[in-house]
């Protein structure tokens, strides 16, 4: 089955794999290192309903098919500014 790999190097600190699978289940500490974004953001997200998390007894999870709409989501497009006259 394909899934998430993750190797530790000492050096660096944890380092994740991302294996194509729209299937594969996250947990917390996975998402806050592939979008270096917080923890507390990441919650607060969830309880906003802006990002799709399971929680199994006291951990999260998420699809990485949810997290990667969520980042898509979050894309940022300028409006053009008209002037007021």
């Amino acid at each position: 089955m394909l899934g998430t790999q993750i190797t530790t190097d000492h050096k660096e600190g944890v380092q994740i794999t991302m294996i194509d699978n729209k299937n594969t289940m996250l947990t917390m500490s996975e998402i806050v290192k592939l979008t270096k974004i917080g923890r507390r953001r990441i919650e607060n997200e969830i309880k906003r309903g802006n990002l799709k998390a399971y929680k199994l007894g006291f951990l999260w999870r998420f699809y990485r098919s949810d997290v990667q709409e969520w980042l898509e989501n979050q894309q940022y497009t300028p409006t053009t500014n008209k002037e007021i006259n």
